[in-house]
């Protein structure tokens, strides 16, 4: 897909994308390892700060990092509000 055209969906469509293609991955390349970086979410959209595009499920192969800079609009807080448990965080100095 065209970069240009990529960056022109919002970001829960890219996702949706994202998903659709790791689960064609997933279903035939099940030995495949799947590692996503999604770097400064304290600076998207602000649109997108909500984190209704945020995913509490991947496929099994799949694995995620997300980063954001400390305090930026609760971003923390809302991502434990998904559901997510204080062992998967840990703060870097």
């Amino acid at each position: 897909m065209n970069l240009k055209i990529w960056m022109e969906f919002n970001l829960t469509t890219q996702l949706k994308l994202l998903i659709n293609h790791l689960e064609i991955i997933e279903s035939n390349f099940a030995d495949a390892r799947i590692f996503i970086f999604i770097d400064s979410i304290d600076q998207l959209n602000s649109k997108d700060l909500n984190l209704n595009w945020f995913l509490k499920e991947y496929p099994f192969n799949a694995k995620e990092v997300f980063s954001t800079l400390n305090n930026y609009f609760d971003i923390i807080e809302k991502i434990k509000n998904k559901g997510i448990e204080d062992n998967f965080f840990f703060k870097l100095m």
